[in-house]
């Protein structure tokens, strides 16, 4: 967080100084400069990996009408040739992306009947 704002400065007042923003800041020149080259490297394989899987695992959410949860996605994906854990689907699905959705609760009286239980006679407990 420092050091995105002594970015922000940086392009705001291209003449300020980095020395004296990394030690107004408590922060050191080099923790800076690291952070900088991070910032301009192209992320991991993994992270395109796993950029990808999530569009996969978006897709077959809605095509699930976002109902599938990761084991019915995962499915799907295996079905596609996608080769994945079930794990990290649900981790991806965990993260912010697609969840599924519950089915429609059954009403009182219908979930009553469906397990058996009988209305009792009213005065009688």
């Amino acid at each position: 967080m420092r050091f995105d704002f002594i970015e922000q400065v940086r392009q705001e007042q291209p003449w300020s100084k980095v020395t004296l923003l990394c030690r107004a800041l408590e922060v050191s020149c080099s923790g800076y400069a690291a952070w900088r080259k991070r910032q301009r490297q192209p992320s991991s394989p993994r992270q395109q990996d796993q950029a990808r899987l999530v569009l996969h695992i978006r897709a077959a959410h809605r095509r699930g009408r976002c109902y599938y949860g990761s084991p019915k996605v995962h499915r799907d994906l295996r079905e596609q040739g996608i080769c994945v854990s079930r794990q990290r689907v649900a981790r991806l699905m965990r993260q912010g992306h697609p969840l599924g959705r519950a089915a429609r609760a059954l009403p009182e009286t219908a979930y009553r009947m469906h397990n058996g239980f009988a209305a009792c006679a009213t005065g009688r407990t």
